[in-house]
């Protein structure tokens, strides 16, 4: 009988590493968003395409860098 009980055992113990280990993942996949103020005159050209050249910059880095979990969030 301790051979059917060692198995169970066994199996029981992987059961509860996989599922802790598919939880700890799902908990890294999480996204952090940091509000961030940017300071411009919007009367003027100069500071409509600073703000879109700021978008392109971070639409830029996130899309070669997708490892990175913390994203800024423009406020203007």
């Amino acid at each position: 009988m301790k051979i059917p009980t060692r198995i169970a055992f066994s199996v029981l113990f992987c059961f509860i590493i996989l599922s802790k280990s598919n939880f700890l993942a799902e908990a890294q996949n999480t996204r952090i968003s940091v509000n961030v103020g940017v300071i411009l005159d919007f009367d003027t050209w100069t500071a409509k395409m600073g703000l879109s050249c700021i978008n392109m910059a971070l639409a830029d880095f996130y899309a070669s860098n997708s490892h990175y979990k913390t994203r800024l969030l423009l406020s203007s």
